[in-house]
């Protein structure tokens, strides 16, 4: 199968992701916690391996056959699986609304529901392993990457929606409707439904606009609505047409931050690796035993024996002080 592209929500995503898989390896932290607590409710035996499989959600025993489930089957034991997929699918959307940041969030994540979030779609299969998995001591960084992406075809050229695989590739991108048109749309509609309605009653003697006017003279309600109104936060975008430069998307970028610019400065080393290469030492491996399972360059001692790694030995300093720190 051939390997999907990394995009730059992966390079960004990547050491979250990591930071996730390292909490639950130390079994401690928030992620933990919420990865805990949906394992309790759950009758599951928990492996240690990395994730099996290249696609799909990871389920308990108990919805495991929700594909092979008819839509139209309403027996007892059909509507049972299917709510304990619901069940399943819940409490993964609970994970991810409480741990997965803003910053993170695949198209804002903020449907509200899991059946219908783009964020969701992306992270489902990563907190499902998680739950139903527990990375090994040597394979920590393989288990955090198992399945980084979304649905594949989010990917593939001619893919279901634009929007999935732009969100995707560039998280930032949003796809919103404008706002003053939805204002329109709604005002149109609610115009229309009173006038229906008007007209539907007029033979009975009811005058609608009369009881609507007296409603608005005779209570709060206008002023009710004009407050709210003007409490609705206004937040920037930025419009992007055919015409627009990337200097000019840049310019208004920095309008809006204060000419704060994008911080830079050296990678940190990846904290889920050198977790992994510190327990790696402890089971007992050299640093080129180590070196060599990770693929890294392995030099030779003052024997011209090659049995040094200073990427090792970096690593495990790195893991000291964490250890430090924490």
């Amino acid at each position: 199968m051939k390997a999907l592209p990394e995009t730059s929500a992966e390079r960004r995503f990547r050491p979250f992701r990591h930071s996730l898989v390292r909490e639950l390896a130390r079994r401690s932290g928030p992620f933990w916690d919420a990865v805990a607590e949906l394992r309790a409710f759950w009758p599951i035996t928990v492996s240690c391996q990395v994730p099996p499989g290249k696609s799909g959600v990871y389920l308990p025993p108990d919805c495991d056959s929700i594909a092979d489930v008819d839509p139209y089957d309403w027996s007892p034991e059909a509507c049972q699986i299917c709510e304990a997929y619901e069940t399943w699918m819940t409490g993964l959307y609970h994970i991810h609304q409480a741990i997965i940041l803003d910053e993170y969030r695949i198209g804002g994540g903020m449907s509200g529901s899991w059946s219908s979030d783009i964020s969701f779609d992306h992270w489902c299969r990563f907190l499902s392993a998680c739950v139903l998995y527990d990375p090994p001591s040597d394979a920590l960084v393989a288990f955090a990457d198992a399945s980084p992406h979304g649905p594949r075809e989010w990917l593939e050229p001619g893919g279901p929606s634009i929007v999935h695989r732009e969100a995707l590739i560039v998280p930032e991108i949003r796809y919103l409707r404008d706002a003053d048109h939805v204002e329109e749309i709604e005002l149109w509609y609610r115009d229309e439904l009173l006038s229906a309605l008007a007209k539907r009653l007029e033979p009975r003697g009811i005058d609608v606009w009369k009881h609507i006017s007296e409603i608005e003279a005779g209570t709060a309600l206008y002023a009710e609505y004009i407050e709210r109104y003007a409490k609705i936060d206004r937040q920037p975008h930025i419009a992007v047409f055919p015409h627009t430069t990337a200097k000019a998307v840049t310019e208004a970028r920095n309008q809006l931050l204060g000419d704060e610019k994008p911080k830079r400065g050296r990678p940190r080393r990846d904290r889920l690796r050198a977790e992994e290469v510190a327990r790696l030492r402890s089971d007992g491996l050299t640093e080129a035993e180590i070196a060599s399972r990770i693929g890294w360059a392995v030099s030779p001692d003052d024997y011209h024996v090659p049995r040094r790694s200073s990427t090792v030995r970096r690593h495990l300093a790195e893991a000291s002080d964490q250890e430090t720190t924490e």
